[in-house]
């Protein structure tokens, strides 16, 4: 990735983040890695300063689980991801209002997860955590919340594109493709029955 592509992903969390701001609900990260997107927002929204609102990073925090990753996106990922646990543990150690789980998602979602949510931002680089992912927190996303998909437009991340698409037509919602690779789509107000 070039620098000004870097900028250009960094913008659009911000953006959106900054976008839901004023609506009721926690904001989570799933796929934290080293934790420098979750620092970025924390940062750029103050949320460091405020009292009510929490931020919940999920994340193995040592790669990508075998049991819940295809082959190829396994292969893609292979050997980019190191044991990252406690470095992240130590980064966010002065900030109370962030939560960090442990685990493979959909099972780390059942330990601890918050009821309402405003910002969503979905970074697994696997298909299948982020499909049970977002419908875990569906239901729980505002009316106006936001959900950031990393690798929505990314040809070696297709299934990942796959899963969101059909996810999406099944609440008759769309997804906007940025040139950035990222995909934004936002809970309308008044949310239509899913489609069986």
């Amino acid at each position: 990735w070039g620098q000004a592509q870097i900028h250009w992903r960094a913008h659009v969390l911000c953006w959106a983040a900054a976008t839901v701001d004023h609506l009721p609900g926690d904001w989570v990260e799933c796929g934290v890695n080293h934790g420098g997107t979750a620092m970025l927002l924390l940062k750029y929204m103050r949320l460091d300063q405020q009292t009510t609102r929490r931020m919940y990073l999920y994340d193995t925090f040592q790669g990508l689980d075998p049991r819940v990753s295809s082959d190829i996106e396994l292969k893609n990922f292979h050997g980019i991801y190191q044991e990252c646990y406690a470095e992240v543990c130590a980064r966010f150690a002065a900030y109370p209002n962030v939560i960090i789980r442990r685990g493979s998602i959909p099972e780390s979602l059942q330990t601890r997860a918050p009821e309402q949510v405003a910002f969503l931002h979905l970074d697994l680089n696997a298909s299948l955590p982020e499909r049970r992912a977002i419908e875990f927190f569906w239901e729980r996303l505002t009316p106006g919340g936001i959900v950031i998909l990393d690798d929505y437009a990314w040809v070696s991340c297709s299934q990942q594109k796959t899963e969101m698409d059909d996810f999406a037509r099944g609440y008759q919602v769309p997804i906007l493709s940025l040139p950035t690779g990222q995909g934004m789509l936002m809970k309308p107000a008044l949310q239509p029955v899913e489609v069986q």
